[in-house]
């Protein structure tokens, strides 16, 4: 029993769990207005508001772009 203590201690911390809830859904209207608030809520911080709205950072760049919130050479930035 004292040698599985380890293993519970290991299942208990808080690793962060990337949830992409929304992960291949259709963006709705509603969610291209909050992505542009967040970006500008945001200055520009693209992980944030990927992470706030649950969504791929490639699909967060690809959107910001077909907005003209940010150039085409930032889409592809950090892959």
């Amino acid at each position: 029993a004292a040698d599985l203590k380890w293993l519970d201690k290991f299942q208990q911390k808080d690793y962060p769990v990337r949830l992409r809830k929304n992960r291949r859904t259709k963006w709705t209207e509603e969610e291209r207005q909050k992505l542009k608030s967040l970006f500008e809520e945001f200055n520009g911080d693209i992980e944030k508001v990927s992470r706030e709205l649950r969504r791929g950072e490639r699909s967060v760049r690809m959107n910001l772009f077909f907005m003209d919130l940010i150039e085409e050479s930032e889409v592809d930035q950090r892959f």
